[in-house]
């Protein structure tokens, strides 16, 4: 009798070895997908803490210079050092707080001086500013903020306020868009100006 030809020896068949290698790659591609969605996951927690620490250490300093404050000296809610919030908190000493400058758009500010010239105060960012996609961002995107008298209304001229509500915006994401902004909104008294 002649010899079987197509006899088993040892080995994978082809179609074993090509099944085998799809399985492996779809685990692989599978095991890869699930670390790359973990590692942006990991990134965006951590920017959503960085944005929210920025927006708490910008609100603590706010609220403290306001209750410190003796009076208002120029009401401001605007972008940039000529639309600057200033408080005398003393004999020559002054504090503005303003959202960017010419250089550094992005950045919330607090300045100290002896007068109530922005332009002369010391100046200490508050927020971090970071590059996404090659363009400067940064946390804290914008603030409004409200000057009311004792009863409650809108404070005409700044000797009348007494009472501030701020609101500050944030984002960690490169879009602009404002309604994806988290808001940390907070309130103080001037200690001062406010009768027992």
């Amino acid at each position: 009798m002649p010899e079987n030809s197509f006899s088993r020896k040892e080995g994978f068949t082809l179609i074993e070895t090509v099944i085998s290698l799809v399985l492996i790659s779809l685990l692989l591609t599978t095991a890869l997908i699930i670390i790359k969605n973990q590692t942006i996951a990991t990134y965006r927690v951590g920017e959503a803490a960085e944005m929210e620490d920025n927006l708490r250490i910008a609100a603590y300093w706010l609220a403290k210079d306001i209750r410190e404050a003796e009076r208002v000296v120029k009401t401001g809610s605007g972008i940039g050092m000529e639309n600057a919030f200033i408080m005398k908190k003393g004999e020559n000493e002054y504090v503005s707080y303003f959202y960017g400058t010419p250089s550094r758009p992005n950045i919330f500010y607090r300045g100290t001086g002896t007068n109530y010239n922005v332009n002369t105060h010391t100046l200490q960012p508050l927020t971090n500013e970071y590059l996404f996609g090659g363009t400067s961002k940064g946390y804290v995107r914008g603030w409004k903020i409200e000057y009311l008298r004792n009863d409650g209304k809108p404070a005409a001229n700044p000797g009348e306020v007494v009472l501030v509500k701020f609101a500050l915006y944030g984002s960690y994401s490169g879009r602009d868009d404002p309604d994806k902004y988290k808001c940390l909104a907070s309130s103080a008294y001037i200690r001062v100006r406010v009768s027992p």
